[in-house]
């Protein structure tokens, strides 16, 4: 992706993966180099570092899941989007708290799009 391809946000953020268990989003680092200032890209690149843990599945997590698909597995696809929602929910609430007020309220509207498609 090139900085003239973005035209109404300074970056969207690809996750890569499939929100699964075997397959969990991760995180990229890859964005345009104009994307953010220089204390903004800081701030996304601990982001990057530390929240990755949020779409990581846990143990329980996939536990749970397992007992559903052998006890009772029609539930077992609902459980699976609904915890992969909960990851998306987290990625973008603790996005949203990275950065202070004044950078989603930019007046040039500078902002970060995270979007995903749960099947």
């Amino acid at each position: 992706m090139q900085d003239s391809d973005i035209w109404s946000h300074s970056h969207r953020m690809y996750l890569i993966g499939e929100n699964s268990i075997n397959f969990p989003w991760y995180i990229t680092k890859d964005f345009p180099n104009r994307a953010l200032d220089g204390e903004n890209k800081e701030k996304f690149l601990t982001f990057l570092k530390r929240k990755q843990i949020l779409l990581d599945w846990t143990e329980s997590e996939k536990n749970v899941f397992y007992l559903a698909n052998v006890l009772f597995p029609p539930m077992a696809s609902w459980l699976h989007n609904n915890i992969r929602a909960q990851h998306f929910q987290a990625l973008e609430d603790s996005l949203y708290e990275c950065f202070d007020k004044d950078f989603w309220d930019d007046t040039a509207h500078k902002t970060i799009r995270v979007s995903a498609t749960c099947h």
